[in-house]
């Protein structure tokens, strides 16, 4: 298995989970001394190890035959929907994301690097 693993070639994004996959961090003194190198090589061996995406599956469907009601704050819902669980969004950043869309909404955002356009979509 470690010399599938070690030939595999290593992904970017994972459509199932809708995120990108960790990549192989550099190797460095300062980041041996520091632990991060150990830290990122475990999240990267995490996400890139060979047949992934079955093993989430079965881990996933292990979990319904199971019937637990979550897996690491995703529930199972009615039908197959999977519900993400729902967190207090951070005031201080919905504040600061409100006033931006204000600003743009009301030609205040002037932004010499932003160039805005509109399209319409059929």
């Amino acid at each position: 298995m470690l010399s599938f693993n070690v030939t595999k070639v290593d992904g970017k994004f994972s459509e199932n989970e809708n995120r990108m996959l960790k990549q192989k961090p550099q190797l460095s003194l300062k980041n041996i001394f520091s632990g991060e190198f150990t830290s990122q090589y475990e999240e990267y061996i995490t996400d890139q190890f060979i047949l992934r995406d079955f093993w989430v599956r079965v881990k996933s469907n292990m979990d319904v035959l199971a019937m637990k009601k979550d897996s690491k704050g995703i529930y199972f819902g009615k039908d197959g929907y999977l519900l993400q669980k729902f967190s207090k969004p951070d005031m201080n950043i919905l504040d600061k994301n409100i006033e931006g869309i204000n600003k743009l909404a009301f030609g205040q955002l002037r932004e010499p690097t932003m160039s805005i356009g509109s399209f319409v979509i059929r």
